[in-house]
């Protein structure tokens, strides 16, 4: 219930603010309603990659940076069952290897009276990236409950998710991005609103030029860096 609630308020209080009316989000985000905005299938069922690029929290006890260069590319997409199976890959900073596992969504509209498919629920529980190191480069797979993420905003360039069951007493967000996102100077809707809505960044989790460094096989070509 918390978190109907609060992605309610996300999606409908924040945004009808006087403030970013007048153009403190500079984006095609200017209405009072982002349900239009929040269809997530198209992006995440494009077959390019996506890159994790930041995140509000970080899920190491210790706040280490024990990951970098998340990414992740469709592998299937199934338009009937509104079901997503993706590969996800990323850099172990402790370990200096590449480990990579299956993760499955499916989609749904986050209210019933809604036909946009702005919401995902996976078939695993997100234990984090971080966790677990030896048991993800086993290939092992830890079920779980499912956990849902809220599309807050997408388009064809960025994707802001909103992770209620990492939220506590802040506001967890990720942003996610295709490749074009490197070639571009300017920030994304996603990014100002990531800034306008959501919790303090905790970490960076794709530099262009630290993953090409890295020899991330998915790395986008343009390294320009958007820190």
């Amino acid at each position: 219930m918390v978190a109907v609630l609060f992605y309610f308020y996300l999606v409908t209080g924040v945004l009808s603010s006087p403030d970013v009316q007048n153009g403190i989000i500079e984006c095609p985000v200017n209405s009072t309603w982002l349900g239009k905005f929040s269809d997530g299938w198209s992006f995440m069922t494009d077959n390019t990659p996506m890159y994790l690029t930041r995140r509000t929290f970080n899920p190491d006890p210790k706040g280490r940076n024990l990951t970098a260069c998340v990414s992740a590319n469709t592998t299937r997409a199934d338009n009937t069952t509104n079901e997503v199976e993706q590969t996800l890959t990323y850099y172990n900073l402790t370990s200096c290897k590449w480990l990579n596992f299956t993760k499955n969504y499916t989609a749904y509209s986050f209210y019933s009276n809604e036909t946009v498919r702005n919401a995902f629920n996976s078939s695993i529980y997100d234990i984090t990236l971080n966790l677990n190191i030896q048991a993800l480069s086993c290939r092992f797979m830890f079920i779980g409950k499912p956990v849902t993420y809220p599309v807050v905003y997408t388009d064809h360039e960025c994707l802001l998710t909103y992770l209620p069951y990492r939220g506590n007493d802040s506001v967890a967000c990720e942003v996610w991005v295709k490749g074009s996102y490197f070639e571009n100077s300017s920030e994304t809707c996603c990014d100002k609103i990531f800034d306008q809505l959501c919790a303090p960044m905790a970490q960076i989790m794709y530099n262009a030029t630290q993953c090409n460094i890295l020899n991330d096989p998915a790395a986008p070509r343009a390294v320009k860096n958007k820190e």
